[in-house]
């Protein structure tokens, strides 16, 4: 190794750290500039120290402390973190597609500027122990560039402007790409290479402005990286069929993944997943299965509770209905079903009980008929019965959804509720007790995504209504379902999503994980289940973190009435223009720039070897010669025996080599790579594509 190859591989380090923190400073602007410099003169010297007093390999051994101190501190400290998290979403929220939520911390803590400075020295001295331990002691040149690489994605995937440091960094991952690595095993070498080379060329296109590389589909990058999201929340999500654990309704946390995609009229929707009948245990579960086998209902009916061939709908059903299609995303067993169901397309699906539809592991998209309100309104003004239904549900549902154990009991009468009897006597309606129930939460409890975690021992009703009073939708739905059954109604818990007119671009909405929603549900013996709203706000739009930095706040959702024009079921056609998203599924541009920067590393690479081969330092000229023979004998070439003997005079001999020497060590090479049009297709493309060796 030549002397200043080891000066650089000693400075190469700093290099990185250097451009990376200027890099990302002039980003986020997280520090003043003073204090980035006096940072970087105080990292740098004392890590300059720490290599002076002790050993070859203790850059190993300080990256391995400080990662167990940035460790302590996210455990220990996690409202530094949290504060860094924040910085980083004000810029993101500026430029990206998706919606973020930031953490809700403490003021002081966010706008301590020492502890953040003091966390930046932490990152600052371990990023450079990291690349010197990978570069200079372990010599894995190729994977301290993936992990360059790796730390460069997430502000390129939304949409953030790279200032000109960008190329800069660009350059030290070619240079990584580019260093020998003699002490690596080939077979990591071959993987750490050509991934660092794959992610190098999707990095490339990021450089480019948004507009230039997707001018034809703009929104293609970002549905592609919110599905890459939804699959990544789904290694996270444990889907019981049977039953909604309410334990784990701790702190809520959005990344904007897109679950699935809905074309219909732009309107407000309500799309259930599942529904639960008993509250027991701190979990919602479906009835016992003896109940519904000796209830002997035809559930799928229950779905389609209007009678399609009754006489009012003697007209063409395109005018008295409306379609939505749902695109599915998720891996979720349940499908996504909206409300006022005329119809299935593919025939009836299989139903769990009056619980949720099993969707297919194959069925990615599925279509629905809904009724138009103006066709539910003309319904209930001819009073029509429900649809192949006597009274047997009717009584199946009122004995079954309005259960309460006697503590529940207890909870509401020493919440002072008012008793059943109060609005009986009255003759109430439901929308009188709905509101007295909503009126009731949204005077006693307050709406947080970040209520906190249940205590071990406590009921999740009862710390809800009576100690922690903070919660979201999943908190309000279960204490008004609860609350709905002790005034005589039959209601249940229902899971789904949300979306309003407000999410569609044209006719198609994206539904992302924010819009994930927990509601009740009513029984109406003419409309079937119908859903009813008694959460405080919107839960996918208006967090109180999110108000903290000045978003505006989302107006309070009124309660949802039994009829059809509060419910908001579709009142149009969909028209049929292609999908936005479906119109150009590549810019011709990305299939140019690909093969082209890959072949030009190939070319660059050749000619840094022959440079290398034919450099004016005769030893290493022959050594480096030598080793690319030996690069070709592992695919199966002959080695010549004189190249040996020059290899071993030039490796071990303190005698300068000649020109004649290296002259012949240079025809032997070529000699050799004469031979590769003689290997087998796939070695020549390896030598070639892995090697640049021809």
């Amino acid at each position: 190794m030549t002397q200043w190859h080891s000066r650089f591989l000693h400075c190469f380090p700093f290099l990185i750290a250097f451009s990376y923190f200027i890099h990302f400073q002039l980003i986020f602007s997280m520090l003043s500039p003073l204090s980035i410099l006096f940072l970087f003169v105080l990292g740098s010297l004392f890590y300059t120290l720490y290599l002076r007093v002790f050993s070859k390999q203790s850059p190993i051994i300080l990256t391995v402390i400080l990662l167990l101190i940035l460790i302590a501190t996210f455990l220990f400290l996690p409202s530094i973190w949290k504060s860094l998290y924040n910085q980083t979403l004000s810029i993101y929220r500026l430029y990206s597609t998706l919606v973020f939520y930031p953490f809700s911390i403490n003021t002081a803590i966010q706008q301590s500027r020492f502890l953040l400075w003091i966390l930046f020295l932490l990152l600052f001295l371990f990023m450079l122990a990291l690349f010197d331990s990978l570069i200079r002691i372990c010599r894995w040149p190729h994977l301290a560039a993936f992990l360059l690489i790796v730390l460069l994605i997430p502000c390129l995937l939304h949409h953030v402007p790279q200032p000109f440091t960008i190329y800069v960094l660009t350059i030290w991952i070619f240079l990584l790409l580019l260093l020998r690595s003699p002490s690596a095993r080939s077979f990591s070498t071959y993987v750490f290479f050509l991934l660092s080379m794959s992610f190098l060329l999707i990095l490339s296109l990021f450089i480019f402005p948004k507009e230039t590389i997707w001018q034809y589909n703009q929104q293609l990058r970002d549905q592609t990286i919110a599905k890459v999201m939804t699959r990544f929340q789904q290694l996270f999500i444990n889907e019981n069929q049977d039953t909604i654990d309410l334990q784990e309704a701790n702190d809520r946390f959005y990344v904007g993944a897109i679950h699935f995609q809905v074309q219909g009229t732009p309107q407000t929707y309500y799309l259930r997943t599942y529904s639960g009948a008993n509250y027991n245990d701190n979990h919602w579960d479906q009835l016992l299965q003896d109940i519904y086998d000796s209830a002997a209902i035809d559930y799928p009916s229950i779905l389609l509770q209007l009678d399609p061939n009754a006489a009012i709908w003697n007209k063409d059903p395109s005018f008295i209905t409306s379609t939505v299609i749902i695109d599915d995303y998720r891996g979720s067993t349940r499908r996504v079903v909206p409300y006022f169901l005329a119809s299935i397309d593919g025939g009836d699906p299989q139903s769990v009980n009056d619980s949720f539809l099993v969707r297919n592991a194959n069925e990615a998209t599925y279509q629905y008929h809904i009724w138009r309100s103006e066709t539910l309104n003309s319904y209930l003004q001819t009073n029509y019965a429900p649809a192949d239904l006597d009274s047997t549900y009717d009584r199946f549902a009122l004995n079954f959804y309005t259960q309460l154990n006697e503590n529940e009991k207890n909870l509401f009468s020493n919440l002072q509720l008012k008793n059943p009897r109060y609005f009986t006597l009255r003759n109430s309606s439901m929308q009188e007790v709905a509101s007295y129930v909503k009126d009731y939460l949204n005077e006693h409890v307050e709406y947080t995504l970040t209520p906190g975690s249940l205590p071990e021992g406590e009921d999740f009703l009862t710390y809800f209504l009576t100690k922690n009073h903070r919660g979201y939708c999943v908190h309000y739905a279960t204490a008004a379902t609860l609350m709905m059954r002790y005034y005589g109604y039959p209601a249940r818990y229902v899971e789904g999503y949300r979306i309003t007119a407000e999410d569609f671009n044209g006719n198609y909405a994206n539904v992302r994980d924010f819009h994930a929603h927990a509601w009740v549900e009513i029984y109406d013996t003419n409309l079937g289940w119908i859903p009813l709203e008694f959460t405080e706000s919107a839960p996918m739009h208006s967090t109180q973190a999110e108000n903290d930095i000045n978003e505006p706040e989302q107006p309070t959702q009124e309660i949802e009435q039994t009829t059809p024009s509060v419910t908001q079921t579709p009142t149009e056609d969909i028209p049929t223009p292609s999908s936005p998203t479906q119109t150009h599924t590549a810019n011709h541009l990305i299939w140019l720039i690909i093969p082209f920067l890959y072949f030009l590393q190939l070319l660059i690479r050749h000619f840094i070897q022959e440079s290398r081969c034919r450099q004016h330092d005769i030893n290493a000229s022959i050594l480096i010669s030598y080793h690319v023979m030996q690069k070709l004998q592992q695919y199966g070439l002959t080695l010549p025996a004189a190249a040996l003997s020059i290899a071993q005079k030039a490796r071990f001999s303190n005698d300068q080599m000649s020109n004649d020497e290296k002259a012949v060590m240079l025809d032997l090479l070529y000699q050799m790579k004469k031979q590769i049009k003689q290997l087998p297709l796939l070695k020549r493309l390896l030598l070639y594509g892995i090697y640049a060796i021809w």
